[in-house]
């Protein structure tokens, strides 16, 4: 076969329906696993790359690379997430307030997981969303720091619960008050932190016999708060801001695999795909009966 013969046949094969696919979901994947493993500062948000590297496979395996489901599921995935983050708000107010606490937020808790699940579940258009309301919720009231725990008894820096990341962005905040504290001499110092990210906000600073500091922060409103007026990737106390920078890059790199061109449509795959089939399988069922 000549180079053209060659040309000509790669790129039939390349062209063909599962071929095309597969090289759709592929980019969108790489381009996942790049924003994972590059870690490129005031890019990706702080400790949500992993994240990024596992979402973005499942989902692409999930929804179909047609240009509909780009308007049609990836989109409506920004409101199910901004409904996910004013829920979790309400629930960690709760329980960050003097009259809540553990108990409140998990019956509050338990009342809007039924309330969710009686008023989506048997809703065939929205049932399928209730899932994924609820793991969300869980992840970023439970799982992602600040927690519900956090924001009732507040934090200590340094502390080996915290992600490698999180602790150095709060040590850096916290690194002049530090110092004035260290100056005093040995023991605890209420101090208030004069300038940054935490300003205004008091800490308590112990510094040991081995001049060794540990910084504790009381817990409250101003974390829930934070969560939506804190700024930057690398801020780990911006929870919601930096969620909602994944949730973009999320849809992103989802896009990738739906818009790129050549666009593939639902039309296209019903009388390319869909019609040749049923009418080749009616064919046969007629030809059994006549036969």
């Amino acid at each position: 076969m000549t180079m053209k013969q060659h040309w000509q046949r790669l790129q039939t094969i390349l062209t063909t329906p599962h071929i095309e696919v597969t090289l759709r979901m592929t980019l969108s994947m790489l381009l996942s696993y790049i924003s994972v493993f590059a870690n490129v500062p005031y890019i990706t948000p702080i400790e949500l790359a992993p994240l990024m590297g596992i979402l973005v496979p499942f989902l692409v395996m999930l929804f179909p690379t047609l240009s509909f489901s780009f308007g049609s599921l990836i989109l409506p995935t920004l409101s199910v997430f901004l409904y996910c983050f004013v829920s979790s708000t309400v629930l960690l107010a709760i329980a960050a307030s003097e009259s809540g606490g553990t108990v409140a937020y998990i019956a509050c808790f338990g009342v809007w997981s039924f309330w969710n699940c009686t008023s989506l579940r048997w809703d065939k258009s929205e049932g399928s969303k209730v899932s994924i309301i609820l793991i969300a919720v869980v992840f970023q009231t439970v799982l992602i720091w600040p927690t519900f725990v956090t924001v009732q008894d507040g934090f200590t820096v340094p502390d080996a619960s915290l992600l490698p990341n999180t602790q150095l962005a709060l040590q850096g905040y916290l690194a002049d008050t530090v110092a004035i504290a260290t100056s005093m001499g040995v023991g605890t110092h209420q101090l208030t932190i004069q300038s940054g990210v935490l300003q205004g906000i008091v800490a308590q600073v112990t510094i040991d016999d081995e001049n060794e500091a540990s910084t504790y922060l009381p817990g409250g409103m101003w974390l829930v708060k934070g969560m939506w007026t804190y700024s930057g990737v690398n801020n780990p106390l911006a929870s919601y801001q930096n969620m909602m920078v994944f949730t973009c890059w999320m849809i992103l790199f989802l896009g990738v695999a739906v818009l790129l061109p050549p666009a593939r449509t639902i039309r296209s795959a019903v009388w390319r795909g869909m019609i040749p089939a049923a009418l080749k399988d009616a064919a046969g069922v007629l030809r059994g009966h006549v036969g």
